[in-house]
């Protein structure tokens, strides 16, 4: 049985909130089941290769690809049973009815695609068609998690006969729950009519959720625009996140949310029909492409309270991926190092980004993502990446950065262990920081340090990027 969570929305008078149902935040729309059929919506959109690579082109004939839900959410009328969901040439198809049956009266079907997992930065395009009309919320695609427990996408749903459709992310459910939601009215797309066929992609990059119906933006959404108290980096920023699609038909409010103004289906209403008849998911990748210049080495030699920097004389860049390997020296005893990459660095590091972490005997890793203006050191995000004991003197840190227009990444983890995602992803829109400038690797002995130390670095070194 599910458990359901939060999928606030305001309906009519009435905010439905915390009534969003944890397992099955899509709820799923049922409407009059007739019309005449629409023109199709407009035609897909060019995908980028360079910036995607296709992972999934989703054959919506084979079940074994989904799990078929049974009951009935706390904040839906509807009872889900699985023969309500069938799979064939023209796609996978949810049907809502009036059973007499049924305790409520009305059955409908909740689809869960488990065996389609997501990456978390990803392209996701769904065309289908969705029922219209009083009492029926249709979800046509959304996401959860498949290895976390927080965190919902949904790229559409329709709240009965409005005159307008709407896209949102969530937090996790609860009572902390949060939300941002995007809408659209029916007659801003190509087709207005809200029973034809429609296309919605959403586009998840770091520091940023877009998605678009037939091509009109629906939602687009970064840290800067959530409420406070939204935990953006910890829902959507942990690149070993997957996700699940979900396509949902609910009917009716629940018992959670008696009042949330979707009511029920008019007298003599038999029940409606949603179609998913294309699904495609791309993974998102910004390729390294060209090595700009010879890698370089060296060594600081740094004194208590001594910092020291050595720059590429060959980088100027904008958009760049940079990394540099530092040597945890093996007499580092009680001292604390601090290890820092700059990209466009400028005015001898007074303006740029910049990845820094601190080591020390006890072996944890600390990562900070900072700008630089003026100066002064703002720390962007931070994270512990690495727990004590998780390398010793003489092994090597490396660090690395990455800014692609407004997108800034840094990673740090132990030489000749797998390499991992980026683990700091930020946005910032700084005036002045998009401007070419160079590398720097930066080394700092704490003053607290008893001795001199000598501090080694190598593979020092800058490529090009493609990205979206």
């Amino acid at each position: 049985m599910r458990h359901f969570g939060i999928r606030a929305r305001a309906i009519g008078s009435a905010l439905a909130i915390g009534i969003l149902a944890a397992s099955l935040p899509a709820p799923a729309a049922m409407a009059a089941a007739t019309a005449a059929a629409a023109p199709p919506s407009a035609p897909r959109a060019a995908v980028d290769a360079g910036a995607w690579s296709l992972v999934h082109d989703v054959d919506l004939s084979d079940p074994s690809l989904w799990r078929l839900e049974t009951g009935r959410a706390g904040n839906t009328g509807s009872v889900d049973r699985p023969e309500n969901v069938s799979f064939g040439a023209e796609g996978l198809t949810i049907r809502t009815r009036f059973d007499g049956s049924a305790s409520t009266g009305i059955t409908s079907g909740d689809a869960r695609g488990a065996g389609i997992p997501i990456p978390n930065y990803a392209r996701v395009e769904v065309t289908g068609t969705m029922p219209y009309g009083a009492g029926v919320w249709p979800a046509l695609l959304w996401l959860r998690p498949l290895n976390h427990p927080d965190g919902e996408i949904d790229l559409v749903e329709v709240f009965g006969a409005r005159d307008d459709f709407a896209a949102t992310v969530h937090t996790e459910y609860g009572p902390t729950h949060r939300q941002k939601q995007g809408s659209l009215p029916w007659a801003s797309l190509p087709n207005p009519d809200p029973r034809a066929e429609h296309t919605f992609v959403m586009e998840k990059t770091p520091g940023r959720i877009h998605i678009t119906a037939d091509g009109v933006t629906l939602l687009d959404v970064t840290p800067a625009d959530v409420p406070p108290g939204f935990d953006w980096n910890g829902v959507f920023e942990d690149e070993t996140k997957l996700w699940y699609p979900r396509s949902t038909i609910q009917v009716g409010c629940g018992v959670d949310n008696p009042g949330c103004g979707l009511g029920r289906p008019p007298a003599g209403w038999r029940g409606g029909t949603q179609t998913l008849s294309s699904l495609r998911v791309w993974e998102w990748n910004v390729a390294e492409d060209v090595t700009l210049a010879t890698p370089m080495s060296g060594q600081f030699d740094l004194a208590p309270g001594q910092e020291r920097t050595d720059t590429h004389p060959a980088i100027w860049q904008a958009s760049v991926t940079a990394g540099v390997t530092f040597r945890v020296p093996e007499d580092i005893g009680d001292a604390a190092l601090y290890y820092s990459i700059d990209a466009r660095s400028r005015e001898n590091g007074r303006q740029g980004y910049r990845a820094s972490t601190s080591v020390s005997a006890r072996g944890a890793l600390h990562l900070q993502l900072q700008k630089v203006v003026d100066g002064t050191v703002t720390v962007l995000a931070e994270k512990t990446v690495l727990p004590p004991g998780s390398y010793a003197p003489g092994q090597s840190i490396r660090l690395g950065i990455q800014a692609s227009g407004d997108l800034i990444r840094a990673r740090a983890y132990v030489r000749g262990a797998a390499i991992p995602g980026w683990q700091l992803n930020v946005r910032d829109r700084t005036p002045g920081l998009d401007a070419p400038g160079g590398f720097r690797a930066v080394a700092y002995l704490a003053g607290s340090a008893d001795r001199p130390l000598t501090q080694a670095y190598d593979t020092m070194r800058a490529y090009t990027l493609t990205a979206p």
